[in-house]
């Protein structure tokens, strides 16, 4: 009876940290990388944490083509709002599963973020990445939001070649 008590505190005390680390902090991108993988080309989105990004792709047997540009500070606030709002380190991947179509695309979005204290001293208070992976059209709603962020973000046409 005691342990589960005990339970109970930890998990209510953890639950009330996040909240709190939520409220009084900032998330700082360190990276993060849009790929996508379809049947006849490849693209990457890459995004820096001082808001350089590089766009790269390659249609099967072709020659590799980058573009680069700067994000703004909004552009940047607004990435990482999408993390945190759909809570991308809960996110889990979906890969190709059977009766899915042969000819879709891959789609993977990997994010390193550091979330600091807010005031003085400045301290870190996490430090990670992840991956999630999807196919096709099957990803969830959270991944799909990101992912539209950034292609809305950087702009342009995206090399997306299936069959």
């Amino acid at each position: 009876m005691y342990s589960h008590i005990l339970l109970i505190f930890v998990l209510l005390f953890f639950s009330l940290s996040m909240d709190t680390i939520a409220e009084s902090s900032r998330t700082e991108i360190q990276d993060i990388v849009l790929t996508i993988e379809a049947p006849f080309s490849s693209a990457t989105i890459t995004i820096l944490g001082n808001g350089r990004i590089i766009y790269q792709a390659q249609m099967r047997g072709g020659e590799k083509m980058q573009e680069t540009g700067v994000l703004n500070e909004n552009q940047m606030r607004q990435l990482a709002q999408v993390l945190e709002i759909i809570n991308f380190f809960d996110l889990k991947n979906r890969l190709q599963a059977e009766g899915d179509p042969e000819d879709g695309a891959n789609y993977t979005i990997s994010a390193g973020i550091k979330i600091f204290s807010e005031g003085s001293p400045v301290k870190t208070i996490f430090m990670g990445t992840h991956s999630v992976t999807c196919y096709q059209d099957k990803c969830e709603e959270g991944f799909l939001k990101l992912k539209n962020t950034i292609l809305q973000i950087w702009g342009k046409d995206i090399l997306e070649i299936g069959v």
